[in-house]
């Protein structure tokens, strides 16, 4: 498993916003939603609206495409996290919340829209890094999700270290004045797993140890049905496989006493205590879904923003 000896075990997991621990952090929500605070595993296909996502796995072409975003050392860049976090308050879709035809409507449709329950959570939040200053990668320097002009789309390659989305403009159909927008996306852009593992393969970002201080702009990365990264397929007592890493969340504000995270797929901001109790059924009288036991999140931390590829 890349990257497994720096995550930390799930059992000694420990937040701490200020001086105050999780478990003291206080339960509430911001800007509006229900009462629930559901979170959706991504569905085992994802495919955007009027979009393609291509075959990164293709580790083969590793040496093929050399691609140099760093002039002396890479990883290069600083990541801006209140930058992130600030483009996820935006777009966090919290007005449509479950209504998915009111997110396909308002989402920033520079990016595509991966609608369903879970299924929009991982693009989300690699929009997010985008405004925090990752550049796309394995992309011929481009760093635009704009592909329209002529030859520009072919620029944009999928594969081994890849990270970007991109759309083409077509003249509008009949009846319409609006352009029509294709979109084309790699698999660590809209994957959970996929950009775990881009993360740390590429030294952009670190995994927290326990009691580390949570901080504005570090992600999430869940298993919501086990306590893998990459999946073991055994049945947990909730009934589901254990798929590996499956959504995705961001830090989006850290006070004296709440953390906050926004997510998509549903659309919220919300405190991260509202998310972890309302997920928890650790005191039911038969217990499925107990976090720590059946369900976990690995802290990621962004520092970078850019690697080499092929030097």
């Amino acid at each position: 498993v890349v990257g497994a000896g720096n995550v930390c075990p799930a059992s000694l997991v420990s937040l701490t916003a200020g001086k105050s621990s999780l478990t003291d952090i206080d339960i509430g929500s911001v800007d509006g939603g229900s009462d629930q605070t559901p979170l959706d595993s991504e569905p085992d296909s994802t495919d955007p609206d009027d979009g393609t996502v291509g075959p990164d796995n293709a580790f083969a072409a590793r040496d093929a495409y050399s691609e140099i975003l760093c002039a002396d050392s890479s990883p290069c860049g600083t990541y801006k996290p209140f930058d992130a976090a600030s483009y996820a308050r935006k777009w966090d879709l919290h007005r449509e919340y479950e209504d998915d035809a009111a997110a396909r409507r308002d989402h920033n449709n520079n990016y595509g829209y991966f609608g369903g329950q879970g299924g929009d959570c991982q693009n989300f939040v690699s929009q997010s890094l985008k405004a925090g200053g990752l550049r796309f990668m394995r992309a011929e320097g481009e760093n635009s999700p704009d592909g329209t002009a002529t030859g520009q789309s072919s620029k944009y390659h999928h594969g081994e270290g890849s990270w970007w989305s991109m759309y083409q403009e077509t003249p509008a159909g009949a009846g319409s004045n609006l352009p029509l927008r294709s979109y084309d996306v790699t698999e660590s852009f809209i994957r959970s797993k996929q950009l775990y593992h881009h993360l740390l393969d590429y030294d952009l970002a670190t995994t927290e140890p326990p009691g580390t201080r949570v901080h504005t702009g570090d992600l999430l990365f869940y298993n919501l049905h086990g306590m893998s990264i990459d999946g073991t397929g055994d049945i947990g007592r909730d009934g589901e496989p254990d798929k590996g890493l499956d959504h995705t969340q961001i830090i989006t504000r850290v006070t004296q006493n709440r953390v906050y995270v926004s997510q998509h797929s549903p659309g919220y901001t919300r405190s991260l205590r509202d998310v972890i109790d309302n997920n928890d059924d650790s005191d039911s009288t038969e217990p499925k879904h107990v976090w720590n036991t059946d369900w976990r999140f690995i802290i990621v931390r962004p520092h970078h923003t850019a690697a080499n590829i092929g030097s």
